[in-house]
């Protein structure tokens, strides 16, 4: 099988449309499956261990309390396919094919934004909506940045720049902070390696882009406005204006509590350890004013994946940040690894606004994966040079 392909298939299609992602993903799994058996194949990787965790309480009290099967595979079997690393190739050209692609989606995406918005009076890419604008461009900006440190091309930085602009104008909170811990990150690895200046005019352009991003917010949108009133006391705070400000997530956070005072008050030990399942406010009978459902994530993520789903994800924020922050860049190659090293970051940087699951966190999953077997093999080739050495020596 021709896992490269399979990969550039999936790359593209997580963009242009999630269906066919979705179907490449089930694809891809079996494949893995059948492969892993034939081969005896043990998988391994820094994240399983917290995947499991996640993944089997989300499953279980997804299928048992909303028996909606195809959503509890969606948010719990697909995340496997980080596994697919170690089917695919991981050096420099990949990686900077990588890149390449999303940084001509990026482009390739503008044109169809601009056409929804002026003829159908609506702020979408390929799929989806303002989330996956803001989502997708957070990619397209480390991408090209990271392309830009290894070439050193300013075609690369203005790239970067525009995307940037992209995502704060999304006018999403989420996708705004989750760029900015990503860009954070990037720039903390890389900043030994570029001219002070640079980096002052990286910066200089974020900071005038999300202030410009706050001014118009403040002008135009109700949470922002809301939230200046409150700050320079001209409004209270009260339940209201809470609510305005967090896309009443005040109400849900308030609901959720009450929901896990229930659990333990009626000893639903089932509930506490493995949730309600993906989606249980419908079946709660919460009243929510959003097609989407949005909480605090703590309290959402206790009620829908229980404690074990819970310190599943708080032991892959570990796992995750831990490799991370112990990444060293070793040359003018490893700007390559960088921006899928920092996609999930991206996303999990927004958390606070969001979900754990989002509809590409397997493609996250697997590029990060990527990362990781790269330096794991270099680590490999390291030492052997390393005992080659002592025993040409001796």
């Amino acid at each position: 099988m021709q896992w490269d392909t399979l990969f550039v298939f999936l790359l593209l299609s997580a963009f242009i449309s999630i269906s066919a992602f979705q179907i490449l993903v089930a694809l891809s799994l079996i494949a893995l499956l059948v492969v892993s058996f034939r081969d005896k194949h043990r998988p391994a990787g820094i994240l399983l261990s917290p995947l499991l965790l996640i993944s089997i309480p989300t499953f279980l009290s997804t299928a048992i309390f909303n028996t909606n099967y195809l959503k509890s595979a969606n948010q719990s079997i697909y995340s496997f396919l980080y596994l697919e690393k170690d089917y695919v190739c991981a050096d420099n050209i990949q990686f900077r094919l990588i890149n390449t692609i999303l940084i001509a989606m990026g482009l390739l995406t503008i044109p169809v934004i601009a056409y929804k918005y002026i003829a159908l009076k609506r702020n979408s890419p390929f799929w989806g909506g303002e989330f996956e604008i803001g989502h997708f461009y957070r990619l397209f900006t480390l991408a090209a940045l990271s392309l830009f440190f290894y070439t050193k091309k300013k075609t690369y930085l203005v790239l970067g720049l525009l995307y940037s602009a992209v995502v704060f104008f999304s006018t999403k909170r989420s996708s705004a902070l989750g760029l900015i811990v990503a860009v954070g990150l990037l720039l903390f690895f890389v900043r030994r390696y570029i001219e002070r200046r640079v980096l002052c005019v990286i910066l200089a352009c974020i900071l005038i882009t999300s202030s410009i991003f706050v001014y118009v917010c403040v002008q135009s949108d109700p949470r922002f406005g809301t939230a200046y009133n409150l700050l320079s006391g001209k409004e209270k705070i009260s339940d209201d204006t809470l609510n305005t400000i967090t896309s009443w997530r005040w109400t849900l956070f308030q609901e959720g509590v009450r929901i896990i005072s229930h659990d333990i008050e009626k000893g639903n030990v089932v509930n506490l350890l493995i949730g309600h399942g993906i989606k249980y406010y419908k079946k709660l009978g919460l009243k929510y004013p959003y097609s989407a459902y949005e909480s605090v994530f703590v309290i959402s993520e206790l009620i829908e994946r229980g404690v074990i789903g819970f310190g599943g994800i708080i032991f892959f924020y570990w796992r995750y940040f831990s490799f991370v922050f112990r990444f060293r860049v070793q040359g003018r190659e490893d700007f390559l690894l960088l921006s899928c090293l920092l996609f999930p970051s991206a996303h999990f940087g927004g958390m606070i606004f969001t979900d754990f699951w989002d509809a590409i966190v397997p493609l996250y999953l697997l590029l990060f994966g990527m990362v990781e077997n790269h330096v794991l093999q270099r680590q490999k080739t390291s030492q052997s040079v390393s005992q080659a050495m002592v025993y040409g020596q001796s």
